[in-house]
């Protein structure tokens, strides 16, 4: 081989390596999921109560729930006050799993006061087929 041609072999060589060499980028393909990995991919966001936000055709709503805390759910007495709220309330189902349905509550201790319900959000429920205390 003569070393003239050397040179020139490994241009070649270093430009086969650069054409099929696949690229990778530093981008990380996000899964959007729910609201907030929503937020994060930079998508717009609805001021609405409560917020949502769109990717890809999806609707994403973000989650306003409050959890019912120990001290909640340990009060003696609960304040006469109307503020409602709109407690998930887990349903007992003797031969398959329920799905949890929406109740109002006249304020948020007497929703935790219930060991049914694990979380509530402010203001009375709103749709077809909810029940009101």
């Amino acid at each position: 081989m003569d070393k003239k041609n050397i040179p020139i072999i490994l241009a070649f060589i270093v430009i086969i390596i650069v054409v099929f060499t696949p690229r990778f980028s530093n981008d990380i393909d996000i899964v959007i999921n729910n609201f907030d990995r929503c937020v994060e991919a930079g998508n717009p966001v609805m001021e609405s109560y409560p917020r949502k936000c769109e990717s890809g055709g999806v609707t994403f709503t973000e989650d306003v729930s409050v959890k019912c805390t120990k001290e909640q759910r340990e009060a003696d007495v609960c304040t006469q006050e109307y503020q409602p709220v709109c407690g998930t309330v887990n349903v007992q189902c003797v031969t398959e799993p329920c799905d949890s349905v929406k109740q109002t509550f006249s304020n948020s201790c007497f929703a935790c006061g219930n060991s049914l319900v694990e979380s509530f959000t402010p203001g009375e429920c709103i749709g077809v087929g909810i029940n009101s205390i």
